[in-house]
Formats: C-alpha cells, structure tokens, sequence
C-alpha cells in the first residue's frame, strides 16, 4: 500500500458534521473489509479524541485565522506495522508549554501508571462540572500503547502548528 496516500483524509475547521462524516467513513473502510473490528474500534476511540480535542481547542479560541495552508488537518495512514494517525492544527503560542508539559507527562509514564491516572481522573470528575484538561490525550496513550509524538511549527508571532501524531501497532 502505498504509505503517502490516506485512507482517511480531512483538512478544515472541524464541526460535528465532518466529525459524524469522518466516522462514517471509518465505519465503511471496516465494512469492506480494509479494517478487523479490534483494529477499528481503536482507530475509532483515537481518532474521536483527536478530533475533538481539535475542535475543542480551534472553535473556542481560534477566532480569526487567514493562513489556510496552516488549516486543521486530519489523516489515517496504512503502513507496514501500524496505523499513522495525524491530527494538525493552530495553536496559540501562550498555550504551548502546558500543553507540551502534559504531553511530556503522559509519554513519561507507563501503561500502568497511565490506567491509575485515567482512572483517578474519571473518579474525580464524578463530582466535577467541568472535564480535566487532556484526559483524552490520556485515554490516546492508553488505547494505542505508544508514545505520543508531536511538533510544533511556527506561523506567525501568535500562532504555531501543532502536530499529534499516534501510531496503532498492527498486532
């Protein structure tokens, strides 16, 4: 297969529209066979938590954005030993350090240590209105077992283009 070319591929503002239509072409890749159940069910539960994180993050704080080369993207890559699932988007400068400091956090730790984590987190937003930052990247790590890979280039002085990367070992 070859690996440049997607089997999924989105690039725009995300909105709940394009994430349902995404997710049905997902669910039409399994239906024809291109992907076992196992391996979609954890492509699926991946690719939702880096949609929406996205689109969290651009629809609340992206307000005005003309560098449409810099647009969110979203791609699903077959490789030899894995799925390469790519998530892109603008990101303010002044939210980047956090960011890489709970990315840094999450690949630092175990598979363990990452189970304990979800789990405290989820148990102590029972009581919570408001969901704790990055529990998705959290349940990402969990779901595919590797490291989080990401980047960040520069835009311009507000903005930089920040780039999730997930791989979903075959077997």
């Amino acid at each position: 297969m070859d690996n440049n070319k997607p089997i999924l591929y989105y690039k725009g503002f995300f909105n709940y529209t394009i994430v349902n239509k995404l997710l049905k072409e997902l669910f039409e890749l399994q239906q024809s066979g291109a992907l076992n159940d196992l391996m979609s069910n954890k492509i699926q539960i991946v690719m939702v938590e880096m949609l929406e994180n996205n689109y969290r993050y651009t629809s609340n704080k992206i307000t005005s954005f003309n560098h449409a080369e810099f647009f969110p993207v979203f791609k699903i890559l077959n490789e030899n030993k894995f799925y390469r699932l790519i998530a892109s988007n603008p990101i303010q400068h002044k939210d980047v350090n956090k960011l890489k400091g709970h990315l840094d956090k999450i690949n630092d730790v175990g598979l363990p240590e990452l189970r304990k984590w979800y789990k405290e987190i989820l148990k102590n937003e029972i009581y919570s209105v408001k969901q704790s930052p990055g529990i998705g990247l959290i349940r990402i790590a969990k779901v595919a077992r590797n490291k989080i890979k990401y980047s960040f280039q520069k835009i311009d002085n507000k903005f930089l283009y920040y780039t999730l990367e997930i791989l979903i070992n075959k077997k």
